[in-house]
């Protein structure tokens, strides 16, 4: 069954709202387009829906009225209901504080962490996809079922949790793009993150993405500007009170913040949602931009380098994962389109013949200086060259007996394909086709990299660590030979694969 989640007055996707099936613990989370999926089976159980966003009256949707063969649209209301019309929650022991800046706001929902996060061991199940989006298209995108044991609060993460994957797959349903694929290379700059770093672990991107919640990884360097979230963030940014907000029934603080060097480089903004009682933070939303620059179109354009979108859900007085979501702009070499296709030696002309793919221009074509030979790693100076349609010829200078010697020595290599570099060298720049592409010039395609987990099921109690080796390797990517545990009711679980196509 398929729905699809909009805002009733703009129409327009509700991205990350909560579908739960009510009592059951489970349900999904909206896509980028508010589109969700729920297997048909729970139908015929006469369950219900219920969805909910923060800033939106939350929604009951029996199941019985959901329709098998069509996209159901669902309208949320926005929540417009004046503070004083609301029956609070309170929390007895803590009660509801008044009249705090920002900051301490902030300073109070930091402090409270050991309080509103379980100490004690618990597990979820959920819906994990990492994907890129190109030209308005999703490419490479990768699904799995996937559960977690976080070993709780004064744990270390990466160290301790357990993870194990129920399922995974690489959806053929959508454009595969091997140039996208590959790993984050800052050597030879295949792929990179513009005037950024980031750590592969073994091209496990489920990895990076939990790495990038500052909430769980409170005590460890995450990202820059959060940095460490407990000892650094405060200090690293400004805050501002955006007002209060009712979700199901509880008062949240919304606080803006920025980060406190504008000369960095990079203009941060973002914003916390902190219950107005119990200081626990229910969302964090943050965004690391380039700085505006001006495009061709002489028009500002304002890049995104990080996203992170990150919900936590109440459960007996704790906050636990609800989801996570990170995306992060990326640029991938393209082929290059002018470049020596091959290079030959002419041994009766004792010359060295280099065709190129493309028509050659006249501008720097016949500039010695844009051609370096190189024997045995000595210089060699070139005599003359000569330009034949896409090839261009090039004649050694200097002693003959020298000239001879060299091709002589080179033909019996030449002949068994055994020359390499060392022995013979040539060097090609500047020089143009009638395009006017120079060869081998770089070139980059600009990329959005996705990496999703929405929590399906909850556990928070009689949780058992896993202590077998049938769990998956976090310095390997998840989708390669890693071992597969399918449990018993496997089928309680789904993937929550976006509907195509989408939108920008």
């Amino acid at each position: 069954m398929s729905g699809k989640v909009i805002d009733e007055k703009t129409e327009e996707p509700i991205i990350f709202a909560t579908v739960r099936i009510k009592g059951k613990a489970k349900g999904v989370i909206t896509n980028m387009d508010g589109s969700f999926k729920i297997p048909s089976f729970f139908k015929k159980e006469g369950d219900t829906l219920l969805i909910s966003s923060m800033g939106y009256v939350s929604t009951p949707i029996a199941l019985s009225d959901v329709v098998y063969d069509k996209v159901n649209i669902i309208r949320l209301k926005p929540n417009i209901v004046t503070l004083n019309e609301v029956v609070v929650r309170a929390n007895k022991k803590r009660g509801i504080r008044r009249n705090l800046s920002a900051r301490t706001i902030v300073e109070m929902a930091i402090k409270n962490l050991s309080k509103n996060l379980s100490q004690n061991p618990y597990s979820y199940v959920g819906y994990y996809r990492d994907y890129q989006i190109k030209d308005g298209n999703y490419v490479n995108l990768n699904e799995a079922i996937l559960k977690v044991v976080d070993q709780g609060f004064y744990a270390k993460d990466f160290e301790t949790s357990k993870i194990k994957i129920f399922d995974y797959k690489k959806n053929t349903d959508f454009q595969r793009d091997t140039l996208g694929a590959i790993a984050y290379d800052y050597k030879s700059k295949k792929k990179v993150i513009s005037n950024a770093f980031l750590k592969g672990y073994g091209g496990n991107e489920f990895v990076i993405l939990r790495i990038h919640d500052p909430v769980r990884n409170r005590n460890v360097n995450t990202f820059d500007f959060v940095n460490v979230f407990e000892y650094d963030f405060v200090d690293n940014h400004s805050f501002q009170k955006e007002g209060e907000m009712v979700f199901n029934d509880d008062l949240f603080y919304k606080v803006s913040l920025k980060n406190l060097e504008p000369n960095s480089g990079f203009q941060v903004a973002g914003s916390l949602y902190v219950n107005k009682s119990s200081f626990a933070i229910k969302k964090f939303d943050y965004i690391i931009n380039y700085p505006k620059r001006k495009t061709k179109k002489n028009k500002s354009s304002n890049e995104t380098l990080l996203d992170i979108k990150l919900e936590y859900m109440e459960k007996d007085n704790l906050m636990y994962l609800n989801y996570h979501s990170m995306r992060n702009g990326f640029e991938v070499a393209l082929p290059p389109e002018f470049y020596v296709e091959e290079a030959l030696i002419n041994f009766n002309k004792a010359c060295f013949v280099l065709t190129f793919n493309n028509e050659l221009g006249e501008k720097e074509v016949f500039r010695k200086s844009n051609y370096k030979l190189r024997y045995k790693g000595k210089r060699i100076k070139i005599r003359k060259l000569v330009v034949l349609g896409k090839e261009v010829l090039l004649y050694a200078d200097g002693d003959k007996r020298a000239s001879k010697l060299m091709f002589e020595t080179l033909k019996p290599k030449y002949r068994d394909s055994e020359i390499d570099s060392e022995l013979l060298k040539i060097v090609v720049k500047n020089v143009e086709d009638v395009n006017g592409n120079i060869v081998y010039e770089k070139k980059f395609s600009s990329r959005m990299q996705f990496r999703e987990f929405f929590v399906q099921q909850l556990e928070t109690k009689n949780t058992t660590v896993p202590t077998d080796s049938l769990v998956m390797k976090k310095d390997f990517p998840i989708f390669e030979n890693q071992p597969i545990v399918k449990p018993d009711n496997f089928g309680d679980y789904w993937m929550n694969t976006p509907l195509q196509p989408i939108k920008n």
